[in-house]
């Protein structure tokens, strides 16, 4: 039931804002910061079945990539792919809410 708190947040707050700005975040012990965008990926030639927009940041340089919530049997993962193509499953669980200003 947590899970689905989770991806029912997520859609309503894609749906609630005007403008593109991040909704999810999560941020590493190595400092590599991974964010959920509430607009479209913008990888579109490369990938289709991904529809959101994902970044990477690492030490001051961003990777644009595309990312969906799947796999509910293994507790929801966020399934990215990055302009590098680096492929990545994160838990949903380890993502925070990106407060208003």
């Amino acid at each position: 039931m947590k899970i689905l708190r989770y991806v029912v947040l997520l859609l309503a707050l894609g749906f609630g804002m005007a403008d593109a700005s991040p909704i999810a975040i999560v941020t590493g012990r190595d400092g590599i910061t991974v964010t959920m965008h509430d607009d479209d990926c913008t990888l579109k030639t490369e990938v289709i079945n991904l529809p959101g927009r994902i970044t990477w940041e690492d030490n001051g340089k961003i990777l644009e990539g595309c990312y969906s919530i799947g796999l509910p049997q293994l507790g929801y993962l966020v399934l990215a792919y990055f302009a590098d193509k680096t492929v990545v499953l994160i838990p949903m669980s380890y993502f925070k809410k990106v407060e208003a200003a």
